[in-house]
């Protein structure tokens, strides 16, 4: 049931009981900061509000920790983010390593990560199918990745696939 209340500056609310369905069409907040509000639910976190989702396409940069990468090739980066909590999954090839070692670094996230948190992450290379060590550093924002066993995994012809989800 739709009931409408008017406000003290003349504008009408309205306030629905029940279930709401829209058959067609999206729900748009048009207010910047506004989104659904879960706080008639228990709970006792500092912000009970969403009011944020997004996905799309990151543009990453791949280098090593010393030594250089010859040739980088097909990287390709995507990232959900839902309120403050951003997923990103990655994927670069090392067509020639050159003289790269130690690690791999991946920078150029589509969002700066909280500061006070480090994070880590998932991954597998696809020349040894071995798994990969990834961890976000928020001192400095960027992605390291080794093996598992903290060995170099940049060979040639090998490529990284990797995730990790941090907050914002």
């Amino acid at each position: 049931m739709l009931k409408t209340v008017s406000t003290a500056n003349g504008l009408v609310s309205p306030t629905f009981s029940g279930n709401v369905t829209l058959s067609n069409g999206n729900l748009i907040i048009g207010t910047s900061g506004k989104g659904i509000d879960f706080s008639a639910t228990p709970g006792t976190g500092t912000s009970e509000l969403l009011n944020d989702y997004e996905e799309g396409i990151w543009t990453l940069a791949v280098s090593s920790g010393t030594g250089a990468i010859t040739t980088v090739g097909a990287v390709v980066g995507r990232y959900t983010r839902i309120g403050r909590q951003v997923t990103v999954t990655g994927s670069a090839t090392i067509t020639t390593n050159g003289t790269g070692a130690t690690y791999i670094l991946v920078t150029g996230l589509p969002f700066a990560g909280n500061t006070a948190q480090n994070y880590s992450g998932c991954g597998v290379q696809s020349t040894t199918a071995k798994a990969l060590s990834v961890s976000y550093t928020a001192s400095n924002g960027n992605i390291f990745i080794r093996f598992a066993d903290a060995t170099y995994p940049g060979v040639d012809g090998t490529t990284l696939n990797f995730c990790i989800t941090y907050n914002v």
